[in-house]
């Protein structure tokens, strides 16, 4: 049965978990494990959102992986999901990837497909290192290992969920609904014109970096310095990958640490389109 996993990364927490399910979907399930040939295919959401034409899900099982930001999800991810025709896969899951707290994305994903017309049979999270640095300072060494550790064992189980076609419906408390609210509305008021607090220091170079791994391209090298215009999904990969740690959000970033997901090249989160 061919699972079909949709993902949005910016700094590869959940393209880390999209290829650890797509690897032990086709184990479990006995299929091939090449991700690009075989039964379990990954698809960047990102790419899937350029084009015009609608998204009509291959039969078998779909699946959604993507971050939390601010209490809700990505609203590329939100946008696709209007988007996608869920009529044809028998088991629809959604796994969230977290640092500090969820509140209520799960309830809201959920929500938003079932309104949708298809609701979800699985949804779960997947605890993983925060790379929101105007809160957050990522962890590193020791911490970080046992933070991923911590996270194969999750997907492990997820995994296994998924194979067994397991129901799993979220349950948030009234908190977690406010928190949601409150959070995640101000995201949906601002979230793509809140690069206008992005901005390159001293150390740029003009390399370009930051517009090969933005997935919507909303950077360009201008008078060797990135201009981003407006289309942002705050997803953090520009300031986190630059190699010169050029990119600053206001002035809340300067001396924090950069993060990328360990097991994820960069060269993974460059788009390919």
């Amino acid at each position: 049965m061919k699972t079909t996993v949709y993902y949005f990364t910016g700094t590869g927490n959940s393209l880390w978990v999209s290829k650890g399910l797509a690897e032990q979907l086709s184990e479990k399930t006995g299929q091939s494990t090449d991700l690009c040939r075989g039964e379990a295919e990954l698809i960047p959401i990102a790419e899937v959102m350029r084009s015009k034409n609608p998204v009509k899900c291959p039969k078998g099982a779909a699946g959604i992986v993507c971050p939390v930001y601010q209490g809700g999800i990505p609203l590329i991810v939100s946008e696709f999901i209007e988007k996608a025709d869920l009529t044809l896969p028998d088991y629809i899951f959604i796994i969230l990837t977290y640092g500090a707290y969820t509140a209520s994305a799960e309830d809201l994903i959920y929500d938003q497909l079932k309104d949708a017309g298809r609701a979800p049979d699985y949804v779960n999270k997947i605890k993983m290192a925060d790379n929101y640095l105007p809160i957050f300072t990522p962890p590193s060494g020791e911490k970080l290992d046992s933070l991923m550790k911590s996270a194969e064992s999750e997907l492990n189980i997820v995994a296994g969920d998924i194979a067994g076609r397991k129901k799993r419906i979220p349950e948030s408390g009234i908190i977690a609904d406010l928190v949601t609210k409150f959070m995640y509305g101000d995201l949906i008021r601002k979230g793509h014109v809140k690069d206008k607090k992005f901005h390159a220091d001293e150390n740029c170079n003009g390399c370009g970096t930051c517009a090969k791994v933005c997935p919507v391209e909303n950077i360009t090298i201008e008078d060797q310095k990135p201009v981003w215009h407006n289309n942002c999904e705050f997803c953090f990969a520009c300031l986190h990958l630059c190699p010169k740690m050029a990119i600053q959000y206001k002035n809340s970033t300067k001396k924090k640490p950069r993060y990328k997901n360990p097991e994820i090249n960069i060269s993974d989160l460059m788009r390919k389109w």
